[in-house]
């Protein structure tokens, strides 16, 4: 064996000790005064300075002092490596085993024995197969993903079970465990609400895998289910999924869910018995908080430390109000009267949409109508059946003139007027809709009135309607009653001598 390490030794201290004798200089550097002597001769026939050789690599002061060296060469023939990779990497591809039966099979005498084979294929996959070290900031991301290990509780004896949600953070490697009923769009996003209560912020990303409840179509740009793409748009954080089949995107992840089953979840299924969801929840959350306060073995630090002294306060502060799930989603066409109907009751939008395209996102509370991405209008659930919801700003400029003529506006008019005037009004309006049309339109019409014959005749009508409950329609011929009764001239007998009066017929006439 050619030491060329203890070469390079012998160089360094003649290059920093020229007349160093080769015994002094052997047992500096623990070898015989021979091997020293063999080098020095060596230099001297390269002719290359010190230098020069001590920046040469090991392989080719190994070539300059041993040039005659060969590598044995072998009759064995040589693997098709780049083969044997695209095979055993893409989807049911050739195991090992029949790729060293169609290697054997070209020709037996010059193969390699199959645990030779295996070793040398086994070297290469290693060398083929690197990782990337990742530096994750502070409040930059956290990684999701549900365990595969289920919890049970039972209900009247028999078991029920439960997943596990499982995240973890980047950089101070803080884990979060709570259980939900399966793995729906609903129970993700219960998972991820839950999670950055319990971390007490939101990080830049959220990185997960390619969930059929997560995202509709994978790929570099996955396509997100809507309800997913709601919640990072109302929590302001990316949501980033990994690659199709590389779970190593979320490595993290995928060793705390190795963490959390072996030192919980196989526990808790083996050692406790559960009779509720809550239960287990209430369980789990003691137990990770547990594994948070344990010391990592090479930091001689516990994630929480690391989560109050370097992430805690990178985290984006949370919205005020939870995210809420979206429960309906439907694209319509908005009708005439502008109002969409949703559950039998009709919300209003924009006058100017009537006759175009919109979205309606619905959740437990409110309804939210989206026009080109944009929301144009939002309304609390109401669960009136044919009921409307209609807001003032909604209405055209027409429809809002006729919207404001109600009982407070014309009782209002009729208060400036008279007393008299009000009691009518509000007579009228009495047991029947503020906002009546046919009302509305009698008292404009009274209104018009009292402008044409003064408000002291239009008083007068008024007061013999409400001792008599006229309807309006009886207000114009009160005014007219009485403006006749006041144009008549007063009776005088004996206007002439035609007019014989009573005393002609001795006291008795017919009226």
């Amino acid at each position: 064996m050619y030491d060329i390490c203890k070469a390079r030794d012998v160089m360094t201290s003649l290059y920093v000790s020229p007349d160093i004798s080769n015994c002094r200089n052997g047992r500096i550097n623990n070898c015989t005064h021979q091997f020293v002597g063999r080098i020095k001769a060596k230099i001297k026939k390269v002719r290359l300075s010190l230098i020069e050789l001590l920046e040469l690599s090991d392989s080719e002061l190994k070539q300059l002092f041993y040039p005659k060296l060969k590598v044995r060469n072998g009759y064995k023939r040589g693997i098709d490596y780049a083969y044997c990779y695209q095979e055993l990497t893409k989807k049911n591809g050739k195991t090992k085993a029949q790729l060293y039966t169609e290697y054997v099979a070209v020709e037996a005498e010059t193969a390699y024995k199959k645990t030779q084979f295996y070793f040398y294929l086994r070297q290469y996959m290693k060398a083929c197969k690197l990782s990337m070290r990742q530096q994750h900031r502070a409040g930059e991301v956290v990684y999701i993903d549900y365990a595969g290990t289920r919890i049970k509780y039972l209900v009247d004896g028999k078991p029920v079970w439960v997943k596990v949600f499982v995240a973890c953070l980047g950089a101070s490697q803080k884990i979060f465990a709570f259980a939900t009923q399966g793995e729906t769009t609903r129970d993700w996003l219960d998972g991820m609400t839950r999670m950055f209560e319990y971390y007490g912020g939101v990080t830049q990303e959220v990185s997960m895998d390619n969930a059929k409840a997560l995202v509709t179509k994978p790929g570099k740009i996955a396509l997100l289910t809507r309800n997913i793409q709601l919640f990072g748009e109302y929590y302001g954080c990316l949501l980033d999924t990994c690659r199709v089949g590389g779970p190593q995107d979320k490595s993290l992840v995928e060793n705390s869910v190795r963490y959390v089953k072996q030192r919980v979840l196989i526990p808790m299924n083996s050692d406790h018995t559960f009779f509720s969801i809550e239960e287990i929840n209430k369980h789990l959350a003691i137990e990770v908080e547990k594994l948070n306060n344990a010391k990592i073995q090479k930091l001689k630090l516990s994630r929480n430390e690391l989560f109050n002294n370097l992430e805690k306060h990178e985290l984006r502060t949370l919205p005020k109000q939870k995210f809420q799930i979206i429960v309906h989603q439907s694209i319509v066409k908005v009708p005439t009267d502008y109002h969409i109907e949703y559950a039998g009751h009709y919300y209003s939008v924009p006058y100017t949409l009537a006759h175009k395209k919109v979205e309606v996102l619905v959740n437990f509370d409110s309804v939210t109508i989206f026009f080109e991405h944009k929301k144009v209008a939002a309304h609390p659930i109401d669960s009136t059946l044919r009921g409307q919801s209609t807001l003032t700003e909604h209405l055209a400029p027409n429809h809002k003139a006729d919207l404001s003529f109600n009982y407070d506006y014309f009782v209002e008019w009729a208060s400036n007027i008279s007393p008299v005037v009000a009691d009518y009004i509000v007579q009228l309006y009495q047991g029947k809709s503020p906002q009546s049309r046919a009302l509305s339109n009698s008292c404009l019409g009274l209104q018009k009135l009292c402008k044409d014959k003064g408000e002291q005749a239009f008083i007068q009508a008024c007061q013999t309607a409400l001792a008599c409950n006229a309807p309006p329609s009886e207000i114009r011929i009160f005014i007219s009653a009485r403006s006749v009764s006041n144009d008549q001239p007063e009776y005088l007998p004996h206007m002439h001598q035609n007019i014989r009066g009573p005393e002609y017929y001795g006291g008795h006439y017919e009226n």
